[in-house]
């Protein structure tokens, strides 16, 4: 229906089940010694839905770290256009 709103929820996973080498990645290593990065860093969460549907809340409301093998839930308010084409 014109303009009914409704909540989508994704889930963003770590899959990644051991450390990876921090130089791999465009890391630095010092006195020998390497770092190892086992959690995903997230800048931004954004739901794009074009010309469609509306997303009035949930962009951007998440940011940090998601450790190895956890996931995180993120919900969005969509709505839907004013007119059906």
């Amino acid at each position: 229906m014109p303009e009914e709103k409704g909540i989508v929820t994704a889930t963003q996973s770590n899959t990644q089940y051991s450390p990876v080498d921090a130089g791999l990645l465009g890391g630095t290593e010092a006195s020998g010694s390497s770092e190892s990065v086992s959690s995903s860093i997230v800048d931004s969460v954004f739901l794009n839905g074009k010309k469609d549907i509306e997303v009035p809340a949930g962009n951007g409301e998440f940011e940090g770290q998601i450790g190895q093998g956890q996931s995180i839930q993120i919900s969005f308010v969509i709505q839907a256009p004013d007119k059906i084409a």
